[in-house]
């Protein structure tokens, strides 16, 4: 199990190996299978936002990574959407925290600086920032990338708690 906290093995061993990695819950869904209500509603919000036509899976997908490269959730980093195909060019500017990089349009740019700010720093999103969002995306679109980006900043800080040997600068 390689660095999970020993307290949680027992919990996530049991259904670790029938996870598909590429569902970006990793071990959060060996812990959740033991509640399985717990589960379906993680997963059932999750494909509410996936689902959406407010927001583009790459846009969540974008997100995504930049949050797990912000707390360095090194296994969170290696789990891909396989419906979001990115270029080397956007991974290492996700990587090195360049949100405005010329190979994001304007609008993921908006979104990646709500991705940047909600690990951390959260409470200096700007009401122009949230209007950017609106704009871009309609208001469901904002609300929902909102909450998602919450929800990808939990999960990689669930992932680092149950396995804290994960943790690396990516």
């Amino acid at each position: 199990m390689g660095g999970c906290v020993p307290e949680t093995e027992a919990i996530i061993k049991p259904v670790e190996s029938a996870v598909d990695p590429s569902v970006g819950l990793g071990a959060l869904r060996g812990l959740f299978a033991h509640r399985a209500e717990l589960l379906a509603g993680f997963e059932k919000f999750q494909a509410s936002i996936a689902e959406s036509e407010a927001l583009s899976l790459r846009v969540l997908e974008l997100c995504r990574l930049r949050v797990a490269a912000i707390h360095g959730a090194q296994e969170v980093w290696q789990m891909r959407d396989p419906a979001v195909q990115l270029g080397d060019e956007e991974l290492q500017a996700l990587q090195s925290g360049e949100i405005a990089a010329a190979c994001f349009s304007v609008s993921d740019s908006a979104a990646l600086a709500v991705a940047e700010a909600m690990p951390y720093n959260h409470h200096a999103l700007e009401d122009e920032q949230v209007a950017a969002l609106s704009e871009a995306f309609t208001h469901e679109g904002c609300v929902n990338l909102l909450t998602a980006v919450a929800f990808f900043d939990v999960s990689c800080r669930w992932q680092l708690v149950l396995r804290p040997s994960q943790a690396k600068p990516i």
